[in-house]
């Protein structure tokens, strides 16, 4: 599925469990690898990659544990606003 600004929260959430896992797996890893690195419970690592919503906290501890974090360039670019032009 392509993610898109249409979807609905919970689809977009759903996707997203559903690409953590997947690299997770082309990554090798279980998912007690995943919670030994991101010190998030392995109960909560099962529960987002079902679907279930989890704090923006986990989500990039989960990220961090997957090598992912480098892919937030992409998504949140850094548009070169200084603070100062933004007051």
């Amino acid at each position: 599925m392509k993610i898109n600004d249409y979807e609905s929260n919970i689809s977009i959430i759903k996707e997203i469990g559903i690409r953590i896992k997947k690299i997770r797996i082309a990554q090798a890893k279980t998912q007690e690898d995943v919670s030994k690195f991101s010190g998030v419970s392995l109960i909560t690592i099962k529960n987002v990659e079902n679907g279930k919503s989890c704090s923006l906290d986990t989500f990039i501890k989960i990220l961090k544990a997957l090598n992912m974090c480098s892919n937030f360039n992409e998504l949140l670019p850094d548009y070169g606003v200084s603070v100062i032009d933004m007051v």
